[in-house]
């Protein structure tokens, strides 16, 4: 099991298929662009976007697995609430051996 976490909201289902998937770019600590592979829904960070399309970035690193759990906690913040997900994601076993 992984424990990912995400800074902004990110509602998945347990038991639900999930690519997460880090993106390789120059600096700094990049949230991971999360999709639920059973229903099609993406949810990314502003960055990763330009009017509602994907930006294309190879990744650098991927987890495809099976939602465990999945907890969203607001933080509060000086005049508003961050929202923070962590999904614990059990691996999928690969094909190649």
């Amino acid at each position: 099991m992984e424990k990912v976490k995400i800074s902004f909201g990110v509602p998945i289902a347990v038991g639900r298929i999930v690519e997460i998937v880090w993106p390789e770019m120059g600096g700094g600590k990049l949230e991971p662009i999360v999709k639920d592979v059973e229903s099609g829904i993406v949810y990314a960070p502003s960055w990763a976007c330009t009017d509602g399309e994907l930006q294309p970035r190879r990744p650098m690193r991927t987890l495809l697995g099976r939602v465990r759990a999945c907890t969203i906690v607001a933080y509060p913040q000086s005049d508003s609430m961050d929202t923070i997900t962590f999904l614990t994601v059990e691996p999928e076993a690969s094909p190649y051996r």
